[in-house]
This record gives structure tokens, sequence and C-alpha cells, in this order.
């Protein structure tokens, strides 16, 4: 189980559209190989107008009822400081920049899980390297760097308004959005 499963069954429940980066997004992401032969600062551009992107979006989507989100702003800010191949002053001119246009969300859920947990339910699903990207494979393979990323989240979160942390460790799928759900009841 992980982040996106989560986000799906979160969705259904709410009977809500699920955004994500858009499909364009991606599929640019896996052919110029963002993640593994561009340099930070650049990609961190490419995320951030794909935030804006998302952002519009979902915007649109409120108009009519609730929505989920699976990632945002905070997902390539916490990725490119955790990285720590970027000076963190440039890193926060960029965020200046762009997150007043970005829409705040009522709540941000951050759904964590211990290093081996991760490891093995990235294993269970059948990890490959088309499937994987070079950032997620750096974090399986290096808990110091899973810890970094995880702290640079929840402080990229914590930016844009209210906060529910919720670990997943322990937790089954139905459990993990049973608490999902009472955390947005709670908000």
């Amino acid at each position: 189980m992980g982040k996106s499963t989560v986000a799906r069954a979160l969705a259904r429940s709410l009977h809500a559209p699920l955004f994500h980066f858009p499909p364009e997004f991606r599929r640019f992401r896996r052919a110029v190989r963002l993640d593994h032969d561009v340099a930070p600062l650049p990609r961190l551009a490419y995320y951030l107008a794909g935030a804006l992107h998302l952002s519009s979006m979902v915007e649109e989507a409120l108009a009519v009822g609730p929505v989920v989100c699976d990632r945002y702003l905070p997902s390539p800010l916490g990725l490119i400081e955790a990285d720590g191949s970027t000076d963190p002053a440039v890193i926060d001119a960029f965020r200046r920049t762009f997150e007043p246009h970005v829409l705040r969300p009522n709540v941000t859920l951050l759904l964590v899980a211990d290093h081996a947990t991760a490891v093995d339910r990235s294993d269970r699903r059948g990890r490959s390297e088309r499937g994987t990207t070079a950032v997620h494979l750096r974090a399986l393979e290096s808990e110091p760097f899973f810890r970094d990323w995880e702290a640079s989240l929840r402080r990229a979160a914590a930016r844009l308004g209210p906060v529910v942390e919720i670990d997943t460790s322990s937790l089954s799928l139905r459990q993990s959005v049973d608490e999902a759900l009472a955390a947005i009841g709670r908000s």
C-alpha cells in the first residue's frame, strides 16, 4: 500500500475526483529522464510549473465539490531540499515566487511509514526501474535520505496550511483511509 493507493481509496470514499500531476507532465518527465539527467534547478522549475498547472485544475474542480490530490507543491520542494545539491536560499526564492499562485489546500494529509515498511511495500508492488523514479529508488536504498525527504515534505506542507500526519506503518489500507477520513472531518 502506498500514498497513491490511499489517495485513490480516499477519492472513492468522498466521491471526489483525484488529481495528480497531469499525464503530459509525467510523460515528459519519463521521456527526458528528468529525475536522472536534469540538474536540480531546471528540474525544480519544471516541477513547480507542474504544481501551478495542477493548482488551476484543482481550483476549477473545487467549484463542483471536494477533490483529492495525490502529490502537490510540497512534493517537488521537499524532494529538491532533501537532495541537498541546491542552496536552501535558492530553493526558498523559487518557493516564494511560485507559492502565492498555488491554491492552498484545506488540509494536507502527510502519510508516512517507517523505512522498512516502505521498502517492503515497494518490493511487494514489484519495484522496477521503469515504474520507480530515481528519487524513490534512492529513498528505498538510503534510510537517511528517506528520513531527510520526509522531514522536507513535512516542512513544505506546513508552509501551505494545516497538516495531519498519519503513520501508516502498521495500518491496513482500510485503516489508513479511515484515519484519513477522520482527519478530514477534524480539519
